[in-house]
């Protein structure tokens, strides 16, 4: 994006039996509008939600990472692209063949950088066993 034209993106406490859910807040000529949530996956499905990097190629183009819990205590990696001011539906990340079963996993993602539409690169970690994991992961 460029100067005058930003996105933030985070995650907000929705109430003590949902729990956090993604959000984020657009910046125009120096103005932040309120933040809105963002709809990544049906709540129904998921106990927490987080956007924590964002990365743009272009005004209108925006790719989010982060995680989300399908139940707890399970966290998994996701991505997710802002388009036109349009969010689409999240995408979890492959993890590598050494991680721990999904059922017993911690994985997530709070970095991303991009070049242009398409190549991306994220990092943040994920669990092996009793161990803890730097994860950095390219699309190209």
């Amino acid at each position: 994006m460029r100067i005058g034209r930003c996105l933030a993106v985070g995650a907000y406490k929705q109430s003590s039996a949902i729990g956090e859910g993604p959000m984020a807040a657009t910046e125009t000529g120096s103005h932040w509008q309120q933040a809105v949530a963002v709809a990544l996956h049906p709540a129904s499905k998921v106990s927490d939600q987080e956007l924590s990097g964002v990365g743009c190629v272009s005004v209108t183009v925006c790719v989010a990472d982060g995680y989300y819990s399908p139940k707890s205590p399970v966290d998994l990696p996701m991505t997710a692209l802002y388009s036109s001011g349009k969010w689409s539906h999240a995408a979890m990340l492959a993890l590598p063949a050494n991680a721990a079963p999904l059922a017993k996993q911690t994985a997530i993602l709070d970095g991303i950088a991009c070049t242009r539409t398409g190549y991306c690169v994220v990092v943040g970690f994920y669990t092996a066993g009793k161990t803890i994991v730097p994860m950095v992961a390219a699309r190209t």
